[in-house]
């Protein structure tokens, strides 16, 4: 994470309600809905409402179920869904696993408080988050205890001292039981820096890959795929770099230009990782500098699955102007840090919605994903870098107390209802400015809208689809989820 332009999030003490609620029916838990609720084409008869208010009086609390009604004319406040629009497929919501959330979770807490963390996170039951994605560092990064790589000392070109045995300590073990609850989970990995001895700076911090070490370090990179995969942790994707047009002084970072990471790619690393299926993603970076993406997939789109995207400058905008330039290539979105600066729940939930979960889908990301997924109090463990970066939880390193963040229920809206290979469908916000949403399908025919309103005041939207509506009451901020 470059710092320099960060989200200004709050630090919320949140507790996580309970709200008796039945949960959505989930391809990975089996889960059953609602009685008498119908999920699939085009006969149901109803749907049932999650909503969050910037309060914090109603955090994921169902609401109830809505009967539909024949009424489908289109007033100021009406969303429309259509299934017949189709855009993209989702990979998954989530956040990093980074160093430090690992081993807070595995060290911090009781067995007892893991399982319960560890269920919220993953689970799909009431009150949970349903977490579909994880973005591992690989090596260190900021928010580590530490800063290593997988072969560090003195030059190795044989690559004799490589071992991932760092990572799995506690990093692989919490990943692993990620996915004991969410079957469906995956993964993505992302390198922060090269071992110091191959870059021209002789340190992880700073500098660029030697090129005398290209060949080497893409034998490293996929090293580092086949020992995760052999520990039950398959990368499902692998950026190439973590934010290549910036070089850290205070953590591991390497900076490539855009001809560089190309180079590399083409001649090297797509051909190294060539039989594992595992996407390669270029960028990795902000969304003010869509320059980058562009200027690779212009000379080398072949050797790439798509772009993974940062918010931390620009807007979300930036994605489509890619997406639309190379179609056939995916786009990411992997990073993005609240922070303590703030005290607005609302205003952080609203900004969320507007630029990371709705904004972001609906510019075509396939994934969803803020930064560390915990971080303490005072935002540690951390070496360098971000100094008050809130993870999606927070724990408490004394007494193992959980907070539940407000990207904890943003991502909630989205990852309990909204599974891996459903399609984004079409929606229409509404007239008078004070709503938006996004709908997707799931491949079981269950579908998802989700609203924010983003007005002043509280207000009801309508949801019309397939020749009938139902209504809904949010105050203004507030977010709510309609599943049907």
């Amino acid at each position: 994470m470059s710092y320099a332009k960060f989200r200004p999030f709050l630090l919320l003490t949140l507790a996580l309600a309970g709200c008796g609620a039945p949960p959505p029916s989930s391809p990975q838990t089996g889960v059953s809905p609602q009685p008498g609720l119908t999920l699939h084409g085009q006969s149901a008869t109803a749907a049932d409402v999650w909503v969050t208010y910037p309060d914090r009086s109603r955090l994921i609390s169902w609401d109830g179920s809505r009967s539909f009604s024949a009424d489908a004319s289109v007033t100021p406040s009406t969303l429309t869904v259509s299934e017949g629009t189709t855009y993209q497929t989702i990979d998954g919501f989530g956040a990093s696993l980074t160093d430090s959330a690992a081993w807070l979770i595995q060290n911090k807490l009781s067995a007892a408080q893991r399982s319960t963390v560890m269920q919220n996170l993953f689970g799909f039951n009431d009150g949970n988050a349903g977490i579909s994605y994880l973005r591992l560092p690989l090596g260190g990064s900021d928010m580590a205890l530490s800063h290593y790589t997988y072969d560090d000392g003195a030059a190795d070109p044989n690559l004799t001292r490589f071992s991932i045995g760092h990572d799995l300590a506690y990093i692989i073990p919490i990943a692993k039981q990620a996915k004991s609850i969410d079957s469906g989970l995956k993964y993505m990995g992302t390198p922060w820096s090269a071992p110091a001895w191959m870059k021209t700076s002789g340190s992880l911090y700073t500098g660029k890959l030697n090129q005398t070490y290209y060949p080497l370090y893409a034998t490293y990179l996929r090293k580092v795929y086949d020992a995760y995969a052999a520990n039950g942790v398959p990368f499902h994707a692998m950026t190439v770099q973590n934010e290549p047009q910036f070089e850290p002084g205070s953590y591991p970072g390497m900076k490539y230009e855009w001809y560089d990471e190309l180079n590399f790619v083409r001649d090297h690393l797509a051909p190294r990782m060539g039989g594992t299926g595992v996407k390669l993603l270029s960028f990795d970076h902000n969304w003010d500098m869509d320059w980058y993406p562009r200027a690779v997939m212009n000379e080398g789109q072949a050797s790439y699955a798509g772009s993974a995207w940062h918010c931390y400058s620009g807007n979300p905008s930036a994605m489509s102007g890619v997406h639309s330039a190379y179609p056939g290539k995916d786009i990411y979105l992997t990073e993005c840090s609240g922070t303590f600066a703030n005290s607005s729940f609302g205003a952080n939930l609203k900004w969320n919605m507007q630029n990371m979960l709705i904004g972001g889908t609906r510019n075509w990301a396939k994934t969803v994903l803020f930064w560390s997924l915990a971080q303490d109090p005072s935002g540690n463990p951390h070496t360098g870098g971000c100094s008050n970066c809130r993870g999606v939880i927070t724990i408490n390193q004394t007494n193992g107390a959980v907070t539940y963040n407000e990207e904890y229920y943003a991502l909630a809206h989205f990852a309990r209802f909204v599974w891996p290979g459903a399609v984004r469908i079409g929606t229409t916000d509404s007239s008078d400015g004070r709503f938006i949403g996004v709908a997707f399908r799931n491949a079981n025919g269950a579908k998802a809208l989700v609203v924010l309103n983003q007005g002043s005041v509280a207000a009801t939207f309508k949801m019309v689809w397939a020749g009938k509506s139902v209504t809904q009451t949010l105050p203004a901020s507030g977010v709510a989820t309609v599943f049907w």
